[in-house]
């Protein structure tokens, strides 16, 4: 949890300083585990270890989006990434 809360910490889409872990409980884990049914198959029961949930606040940064344009294509989000790309070069944003 610490390492995932440090990595939105260190994002450039998010105030590192208004990012925080606002709550962690140990819950029973809510997974569902369901088995194929085989002919004269014998009943398996799995018990799952508890699991964190956890609730994390944070605020999007101020900067704009063609600010953060390499961020976004290494991220793959290479359709907001094109049309930055394709403003800038209608010449309707600056470098």
């Amino acid at each position: 949890m610490n390492d995932f809360l440090l990595t939105l910490q260190r994002s450039p889409f998010l105030q590192a300083e208004n990012t925080r872990l606002v709550s962690a409980t140990l819950i029973d884990n809510p997974t569902q585990i369901e088995f194929a049914e085989e002919n004269n198959a014998s009943r398996v029961e799995v018990t799952l270890p508890q699991v964190v949930q956890y609730r994390i606040e944070s605020t999007l940064t101020d900067l704009p989006a063609s600010e953060l344009l390499q961020d976004l294509e290494r991220n793959l989000a290479v359709g907001l990434a094109a049309r930055i790309e394709a403003l800038r070069n209608k010449g309707v944003l600056t470098p």
